[in-house]
């Protein structure tokens, strides 16, 4: 705690008694007293008025700047209205481009969802038809391959003068069973094989035939 210094009397010189006018008390006189207090009035009517004058610049200053300060609360006022109407503007739309783009993912999926069933269908048909075009591919080539057998018999009994137009009745696959295979060899060349069997009923009436040609001889 600092301890306050005893306050110094000032020393009265000649030149303090003969400015302030001081007695041999060292008194102020009336007259002096009188003197500074007129000087001290003055200075606080000039001091006064000058307030005063501010005061009145002060004031216009704060209504200007009150004004002022309205006007750009107002222009802020309208600034955040708009703004936030831009806002709200601004969310319909992203809601509105959410909403279409919802309802075209939903239809996306759909149509993805059925254009992945159709094509595990469409697989399914083609693995099917493919079996199918293998088996008839197969089928295909034995015709063929039997064609070839019998066109190349056909030729052979041409080239040995039988004429096969008139024993067309008369074919084995017509009175007698006939089978015919064909087999590719491993070196490309194929094979034909022909079977005749003759059905048990014909059979037995070729044997009748023979044995009645053998009473009549």
């Amino acid at each position: 705690m600092k301890i306050a210094k005893p306050i110094k009397k000032t020393k009265i010189t000649k030149k303090l008694i003969k400015e302030y006018g001081l007695c041999e008390h060292h008194k102020l006189s009336y007259k002096k007293i009188d003197s500074e207090f007129t000087k001290l009035f003055v200075a606080h009517v000039r001091l006064s008025r000058d307030n005063e004058s501010k005061g009145r610049i002060l004031e216009k200053i704060f209504k200007e700047n009150a004004n002022r300060n309205k006007l750009y609360i107002n222009k802020l006022r309208a600034l955040r209205k708009n703004f936030q109407k831009k806002i709200d503007e601004v969310e319909e739309q992203k809601l509105a481009i959410r909403s279409i783009w919802q309802t075209k993912i939903e239809s996306y999926e759909v149509a993805n969802k059925d254009l992945f069933e159709k094509n595990i269908l469409c697989m399914d048909k083609n693995a099917e038809l493919i079996t199918k075009n293998r088996d008839i591919t197969v089928i295909n080539h034995e015709v063929t391959r039997a064609y070839n057998g019998l066109h190349m018999m056909g030729k052979f009994a041409e080239d040995q003068g039988i004429d096969i137009k008139k024993h067309t009745q008369n074919l084995p696959e017509n009175n007698m069973e006939f089978e015919q295979d064909h087999k590719v060899l491993e070196n490309g060349k194929t094979v034909h094989s022909y079977k005749f069997k003759i059905p048990p009923k014909e059979k037995q009436e070729t044997k009748t035939k023979k044995k009645g040609k053998i009473k009549n001889d």
